[in-house]
């Protein structure tokens, strides 16, 4: 059996059963058993916010930042998928950043192809605007550098570090 496994029954709280073992997962670093997990929560509470923001994150995890973006935006600009509910602003504006800037590692470390680029300066865009995300101007600014190929690490080496730790 799993460590994780073994642990989940140790995990006190009201969350639901697979949302608590996929957050047990993911500590775990078991990021399928964890996505696993959270598509059943899904199907049983689509509206769990958290169980939402720990699959984007479970996406950062294995380094699939568009598809963490995209389940982050998704919270933002479809408020029924929530059931409405208040978003917390503050940690899907710190985890939206973070996606953003591993994914520009990628396009960075991919060549700059013109493809992720355009993809990307949208993206950006709708962190700017609708959602006004805390660092506009700093995520306008990684999508210009992109643009001029620019490397990332210079650009962001302040997130990127606290990434790192």
């Amino acid at each position: 059996m799993s460590w994780w496994k073994r642990k989940a029954p140790e995990q006190a709280s009201d969350d639901s059963d697979a949302y608590r073992l996929a957050k047990v997962a993911f500590e775990a670093g078991d990021i399928n058993q964890a996505l696993t997990l959270l598509m059943k929560e899904r199907d049983a509470n689509p509206q769990n916010v958290a169980a939402q923001l720990l699959v984007g994150q479970c996406f950062v995890k294995a380094d699939k930042f568009p598809q963490a973006f995209q389940v982050y935006s998704a919270l933002v600009m479809h408020p029924e998928i929530r059931g409405h509910a208040d978003l917390p602003r503050d940690s899907i504006d710190s985890l939206m950043v973070e996606a953003l800037v591993g994914w520009a590692i990628q396009i960075e470390q991919a060549g700059f192809p013109p493809p992720s680029l355009e993809v990307f300066t949208k993206v950006a865009t709708f962190y700017g605007d609708p959602f006004g995300g805390r660092r506009t101007v700093d995520i306008m600014g990684l999508d210009v550098g992109l643009q001029r190929r620019m490397s990332v690490a210079e650009l962001w080496s302040d997130v990127i570090k606290e990434r790192s730790s």
